[in-house]
């Protein structure tokens, strides 16, 4: 495959380390994309209003740290759980908590100014902050900057109902990277040629 290497693709697939918010951005639209294309995946809700949902996928960028990790809302239980592959006790998991304390806070704000509460019930009631959870026993980075492709690989595996621990593999991260690019880039390359319109006009277009 030819990849032209001012392109982010040849920037998504050869980078060892930083992926920036372009490659996030476009790694989620394939995770959202591949919901629609699977149908053993619709459990899952590409798009869809937090009133029709259970679980929300986040990828979330601590800038004082430069580093990605993934947060898992659970509508359910009205918990949050953070996959972080830099976890650690100490300054790293402070920050991680602190970053973390203003969306605990404002997330339930805005469901009660939004209703959500009236759907998606809250025992006890109240838009108290929600509890946070850094989850431990989870495979971690070895560098210092594939944090970033780390929190793609923990969204699909939750997606997929795959186990974290044995699936996102520090030493197939640049496989990862590759597979991935070879996948969009294909899916772009499709795209042009049939005239397709973006993900949010048509969601039947993967």
């Amino acid at each position: 495959m030819q990849v032209e290497k001012k392109s982010w693709y040849y920037e998504l697939a050869t980078l060892a380390v930083w992926l920036w918010d372009e490659h996030i951005d476009v790694a989620f639209y394939y995770l959202r994309n591949k919901i629609r294309q699977f149908p053993e995946l619709n459990q899952w809700k590409s798009g869809a209003s937090w009133f029709d949902v259970n679980t929300v996928l986040m990828p979330i960028h601590f800038e004082g740290l430069k580093h990605w990790a993934l947060v898992k809302l659970d509508l359910t239980n009205w918990t949050i759980e953070v996959y972080d592959s830099l976890e650690h006790e100490g300054p790293h998991n402070s920050k991680v908590r602190e970053g973390m304390e203003g969306l605990s806070k404002f997330i339930p704000l805005v469901a009660e100014k939004n209703s959500l509460f009236e759907f998606k019930r809250r025992d006890p009631p109240g838009n108290y902050p929600i509890p946070v959870t850094i989850m431990k026993d989870i495979p971690k980075q070895a560098n210092g900057g594939d944090c970033g492709m780390f929190t793609i690989k923990y969204a699909e595996c939750l997606i997929e109902g795959r186990d974290v621990r044995y699936w996102v593999i520090d030493a197939r991260m640049q496989l990862f990277k590759e597979w991935m690019t070879c996948y969009l880039w294909a899916h772009a390359k499709r795209k042009l040629e049939q005239s397709y319109k973006s993900d949010e006009d048509d969601e039947t277009d993967f």
